[in-house]
């Protein structure tokens, strides 16, 4: 009776866990979509005036949002 009591808890906490996670993955705020569409649009006011991608986001981005360079790259990425 032990075992199977075990058994059917840890079926529950694998279940749990799995909801969990696929809600996190799948999950993407208003606000994420908005602080992204700032960055671009800061992107592309500065992109032709020969600066270098990091100097952007150094002197223009970073401070603003505080988001990560690596970040800023996933953003660059996944624009199209």
């Amino acid at each position: 009776y032990d075992i199977l009591a075990l058994l059917l808890i840890l079926q529950k906490m694998r279940n749990f866990v799995q909801s969990k996670t696929t809600h996190m993955q799948t999950y993407n705020g208003t606000s994420a979509d908005k602080r992204k569409q700032a960055v671009l649009n800061i992107y592309e006011a500065y992109k032709n005036t020969g600066l270098s991608n990091r100097y952007i986001w150094k002197h223009y981005i970073y401070p603003t949002w505080g988001i990560s360079e690596r970040t800023f790259y996933h953003y660059l990425k996944h624009s199209a």
